[in-house]
């Protein structure tokens, strides 16, 4: 009895972290490709979106503390 409530504590536990781990990684990724598509921004027009919901054309500024944000929070989050 003891043992099943640990196995499935233990299991949740595991499963959770796993969950966590794939989520981040994904996550990871997608600021990655984020990055490469900013660094390509010479061939592209980079769009956000300002606080009343309207496309906005990134200047180059823009798009490089946009970067710079990006790798930053890229080199705290994620392995490799």
């Amino acid at each position: 009895e003891h043992l099943m409530e640990f196995v499935n504590r233990f299991g949740a536990k595991a499963t959770k972290a796993r969950v966590e781990a794939n989520l981040n990684r994904e996550q990871c990724e997608r600021i990655r490709g984020q990055i490469i598509a900013l660094g390509q921004s010479s061939q592209l027009v980079i769009y956000t979106t300002d606080g009343q919901g309207q496309r906005k054309a990134m200047d180059d500024a823009a798009i490089a503390r946009e970067r710079l944000r990006l790798e930053a929070w890229v080199r705290e989050n994620c392995k490799g």
